[in-house]
């Protein structure tokens, strides 16, 4: 997906991949990115064991998931670049969630990024699917 989207105006929020572990997997989702608005990523089905969620965020999907297993995550893998840097947010009850103000600046219309979650709680890590958010009115 490219950073920027060719319809303008509607907004978009879109999954894609899958998140892990396969049981319960780390699921992200999100309300529709609009201006003047707060963006909220929430992330289901997080250990509790786990202190924080990291919400990480690029430019662009991967062309093909990356796995994980290299850093001991059999079965998860990687849906996004993470070029544009992550933040965490606590979990309380299995959810966490983190909000991104959207300006009120018209050019911002179309703009397009996307997400991943991931949690690590000291001995297991979970991924969430990827997310596309579309900036729209």
């Amino acid at each position: 997906m490219s950073l920027f989207a060719l319809d303008s105006g509607i907004a978009a929020a879109t999954t894609f991949g899958l998140g892990c572990p396969a049981v319960q997997p780390l699921t992200l989702a999100s309300n529709l990115p609009q201006l003047a608005g707060t963006w909220t990523l929430s992330a289901t089905n997080a250990n509790p064991a786990a202190p924080f969620c990291t919400f990480w965020f690029g430019g662009d999907a991967l062309p093909a998931p990356i796995e994980l297993t290299a850093i001991a995550a059999a079965g998860c893998f990687a849906h996004i670049d993470t070029d544009l840097g992550a933040f965490t947010a606590p979990i309380n009850a299995g959810a966490s969630s983190y909000p991104v103000t959207v300006p009120a600046t018209p050019s911002l219309l179309a703009f397009a990024l996307v997400a991943q979650a991931t949690t690590y709680d000291g001995v297991s890590f979970a991924s969430s699917n990827g997310l596309v958010g579309v900036v729209g009115n």
